[in-house]
């Protein structure tokens, strides 16, 4: 297969992108992360409570309050890096222009700024999203695709070349 298409990325499509990163991501991501969040939160606030009721701080540390705390300290740091990109990314005032290219060996993004080369045998990851498909490698850069851009032939090619390589589909 040898399928070229064009797209353009607004900001719009930019926020997205980042959403479906950040749910893709390995440390408490996705919508899961947000009840993970909640319950170790709520699990350092009980512990506070029994801290201060009983006037023993030293309670704090006791492993019940101390790793759902540093949990929660973990997704609230990822939660406010989500909302800096998505403030970023909402800013950025430029649309750009980039051309994909999938072959039996790759799949190649370019734009004015720069160039994205992942051989299907590097892909890690493919998140499928209604507006977004997002491709991961094992190491480098990410590269995002407009699902309307997508056909279900260059699609299905895709889904196929990445799981014969044992990369995973979402």
């Amino acid at each position: 297969m040898d399928a070229t298409f064009i797209y353009t990325v607004d900001d719009a499509m930019r926020r997205r992108v980042l959403v479906v990163a950040w749910s893709a991501s390995r440390l408490l991501g996705g919508w899961t992360g947000y009840a993970i969040g909640g319950v170790m939160a709520m699990s350092v606030a009980v512990g506070a409570s029994f801290a201060a009721a009983r006037a023993d701080p030293m309670l704090l540390l006791h492993p019940v309050v101390l790793i759902p705390g540093i949990v929660a300290v973990m997704f609230l740091g990822k939660a406010l890096w989500l909302r800096v990109l998505l403030a970023v990314a909402s800013r950025s005032g430029r649309d750009i222009q980039a051309t994909c290219r999938v072959t039996d060996d790759q799949i190649r993004v370019e734009w004015d700024r720069g160039l994205v080369v992942i051989p299907w045998s590097d892909v890690r990851r493919v998140v499928r999203d209604d507006q977004v498909w997002f491709v991961t490698p094992r190491k480098g850069r990410s590269v995002f695709l407009p699902a309307g851009a997508v056909t279900d032939e260059v699609g299905g090619f895709i889904v196929q070349k990445v799981r014969a390589a044992g990369g995973k589909v979402k």
